[in-house]
């Protein structure tokens, strides 16, 4: 539950947050941003680079008035080429140093593209809201490491037995979808079957 404790770090130090994001502005998330990038920053449990880069980014938007979605439009192009770029160097070159270079654009670059898609499917009415899998989202979030990542990839490398990259590629990306999909129709199965159960795993989000 890293997620969690670093999310009440960054809730418990939100004057701090505002304070950089009313009057730093931008140049505030910009050196935030760099931090993010090099990992210079304080190497202390619950003090997490991440958390508070997209934070306080998330908080600049808010507080000057921006719409994110609008405004991680601007570049919505170069922001997909440089997902798609970053996220084939990331899994070529797993588990090695030259990775650290390519993740923390993959990761800011895959989240302004994945918002970008869901945004623009959104409004041309080709997907809708499902209350099912907003209402799931914690439960997927505490569930999914729990035996069933590890069980689904397991399962993957022993159909495909992947060693080129390019199916490494695939097994990056379909992993995670199935697992997700897996911890979706568990939620579902209890919410029928063990609604208290499942209550009282999720501290009473159901």
């Amino acid at each position: 539950m890293w997620f969690l404790r670093d999310l009440i770090v960054v809730v418990v130090l939100t004057p701090v947050i505002y304070l950089i994001c009313k009057h730093l502005k931008i140049y505030g998330i910009i050196a935030l941003g760099i931090a993010y990038y090099t990992g210079i920053w304080l190497l202390v449990p619950g003090f997490s680079i991440t958390a508070f880069f997209f934070f306080s980014l998330g908080a600049y938007f808010s507080i000057h008035g921006k719409n994110m979605v609008l405004e991680l439009r601007k570049g919505k192009i170069m922001w997909g080429i440089l997902a798609c770029i970053t996220m084939i160097l990331c899994v070529y070159y797993d588990g090695t140093k030259t990775r650290s270079y390519f993740s923390p654009v993959y990761v800011l670059s895959g989240v302004i593209s994945a918002v970008n898609i869901a945004s623009y499917l959104l409004e041309r009415g080709k997907i809708t809201v499902r209350p099912l899998l907003s209402e799931s989202t914690f439960f997927i979030y505490a569930m999914h490491m729990v035996l069933v990542l590890s069980i689904t990839g397991m399962i993957f490398d022993f159909i495909f037995r992947p060693e080129q990259w390019y199916l490494l590629i695939v097994r990056y990306v379909t992993v995670p979808l199935a697992a997700a999909g897996i911890c979706v129709f568990i939620y579902w199965a209890m919410k029928r079957v063990t609604p208290k159960i499942l209550g009282i795993l999720t501290g009473g989000r159901v």
